[in-house]
């Protein structure tokens, strides 16, 4: 019998892009079969109740906490069973939780009054992913809000043992050791040979290698602003770093105003991989991008900038 998140995605017939990783069922002993695409949890004597707040919190006690499930499954069974949770346990830090979830997925308020007392819970684990910075208390269910982002961007980085020993690597003090035993001159020297040759590369695989002038451009752009400026996601610094790669004979700067697709030509088919988001949202997702980058500062580097970069690449291409 299934259980948790499983159970509620099965009744609610929840189709899912990324699927659930976690899979709880009953069984007579307890056992774990783990793989890098899924995890097959069984448990003995443990049953919660076969409703909508029985599995919910089974799936935030003992499962992953999956936002593009939780928002297709709001969408699904509406406010209704979060209501009945939350008149039936107002001081539950689970339904407390699940709520607020609700809110700030959906966008729409709970008929249920704010909670006058309580301690406070936070949204997702510390230790278990990535989180902001300071979290931002929200008075309403007594949750401290840290997420990494918001509804717009909101990319959950579990901190596993393999990402976990990676994140130790301090970019930071690998460069001062390097200048110690370098010197500024050969790390500048070897910055812009290297940029200059990712560069080509990058121009290469965008069939653009011809265009000599444009990737110089870049390369400079890149040694002139990465790292200096305030708000690097901002349109304002986009659209600095955008004039300076195209150069003065640009028809036009800001975000795309067309439909773009990733894809290649066969014998037999043409075949899509990626369809670019419609360009009418790209203003919003950069938003996301913004607070999400701005919300994380002084968390590990390499984690944020894998999600930066991602979310970049594949709202704005």
């Amino acid at each position: 019998m299934q259980i948790g998140f499983k159970a509620l995605e099965a009744q609610f017939g929840i189709v899912l892009v990324q699927p659930l990783r976690v899979e709880s069922t009953i069984g007579t002993t307890r056992s774990v079969r783990e793989s890098p695409e899924r995890i097959q949890n069984q448990y003995p004597g443990v049953r919660p109740d076969d409703t909508f707040a029985g599995h919910f919190e089974f799936g935030l006690k003992y499962e992953e906490i999956h936002l593009e499930f939780f928002a297709r499954l709001f969408a699904a069974c509406g406010p209704e069973p979060l209501e009945q949770w939350c008149r039936a346990e107002p001081f539950g830090q689970y339904a407390r939780r699940a709520a607020f979830f609700y809110e700030w997925l959906t966008g729409r308020r709970l008929d249920v009054p704010d909670l006058s007392g309580g301690t406070y819970v936070d949204a997702v684990s510390a230790d278990t992913y990535l989180t902001r910075t300071e979290a931002v208390r929200e008075r309403r269910w007594r949750i401290n809000n840290n997420l990494p982002g918001t509804p717009a961007f909101c990319p959950l980085i579990r901190r596993t043992p393999t990402l976990g020993q990676a994140l130790q690597f301090d970019p930071f003090g690998a460069i001062v050791e390097l200048d110690r035993q370098f010197g500024e001159d050969v790390l500048m020297r070897a910055a812009a040979w290297l940029t200059l040759k990712e560069s080509r590369a990058s121009f290469l695989i965008e069939h653009e290698a011809d265009k000599t002038d444009r990737i110089k451009r870049f390369a400079h752009v890149m040694a002139e602003h990465c790292g200096k400026l305030e708000v690097p996601l901002g349109i304002g610094s986009l659209t600095v770093l955008q004039k300076g790669i195209l150069g003065e004979t640009a028809l036009r700067l800001g975000t795309r105003r067309s439909p773009v697709f990733v894809g290649q030509a066969t014998l037999r088919d043409d075949i899509v991989h990626y369809i670019g988001p419609h360009f009418s949202v790209l203003d919003g997702m950069l938003d996301g991008l913004k607070a999400f980058e701005q919300a994380t500062r002084g968390r590990e580097a390499l984690a944020r900038a894998a999600a930066i970069a991602f979310g970049f690449v594949t709202s704005t291409r």
